[in-house]
């Protein structure tokens, strides 16, 4: 996120990292909000406070216990990879199920339901694959797992990233923040994640999501020839730094 950062910062935005907020009050000059950062609290005024504090399902008022489909303790509905519910002939999708509230995820969940309630053999869903973008200035994407989480899960992590101040075509844009970012198996060389910051990275990450769901190696993405200059030609720089065999910046 360094790059939103020096970009908010660039803007005159004051970026407060780590902080919570206490609480808030109108008044005559504006809102109030009581802030509590590393430095102490604070109180910060403006004119509007935009709150995003994430979703929850509203799902109270379903009468989802009557009908005998269960919910976990955020009121989530627990669903299979068929998306279906505890209940016979009751399935659920979107924003009521866990994960990401992501419109593509759920039209995803739709489509798998559809077919299991069809009697398609082999509908059910897999989502590590599912990409997420954030529509900042640049744009921030992420697809499949972080290094971290690749850790986590137990594989031995190697990354590749490819800034995008080297990209012929960002240059020409007057873009030179943001970078792709690939996580990989050392051992076995897959594409496990991939994250993308900068112009396109919305568009940047389907190609990187296709990667990530065909089970495809990293070799893959630097064996495949991008047209030129693109900014998806950064995929493929990313691949080469992931093998150690970069072109167009210096080797690390």
């Amino acid at each position: 996120v360094r790059p939103v950062k020096r970009r908010l910062q660039a803007d005159g935005v004051t970026v407060l990292e780590g902080a919570r907020a206490l609480g808030a009050e109108a008044g005559p000059e504006g809102v109030h909000v009581r802030v509590e950062t590393a430095e102490g609290e604070r109180t910060l005024t403006a004119d509007y406070v935009l709150v995003t504090v994430g979703r929850r399902p509203n799902t109270d008022d379903l009468g989802l216990d009557a009908a005998g489909v269960r919910v976990d303790g955020r009121g989530f509905v627990a669903v299979d990879r068929r998306m279906a519910t505890s209940a016979d002939g009751i399935f659920a999708i979107g924003d009521v199920v866990p994960g990401p509230a992501l419109a593509h995820k759920a039209s995803a969940e739709g489509k798998v339901a559809a077919e299991a309630i069809a009697g398609v053999a082999g509908a059910e869903a897999d989502f590590r694959a599912v990409p997420t973008v954030v529509y900042s200035d640049p744009e921030v994407a992420t697809v499949g797992m972080t290094a971290a989480e690749a850790e986590a899960a137990g594989h031995r992590v190697k990354g590749g990233t490819f800034p995008l101040a080297a990209s012929g075509r960002a240059l020409t844009l007057g873009e030179k923040e943001g970078f792709i970012r690939l996580v990989g198996d050392a051992e076995t060389g897959a594409l496990l994640g991939a994250q993308a910051v900068g112009p396109g990275a919305s568009e940047l990450i389907a190609e990187l999501a296709l990667a990530v769901e065909m089970g495809a190696q990293v070799e893959d993405l630097a064996l495949t020839v991008h047209a030129h200059p693109t900014l998806s030609e950064a995929v493929m720089e990313a691949a080469e730094v992931f093998l150690g065999k970069p072109v167009h910046v210096l080797r690390g």
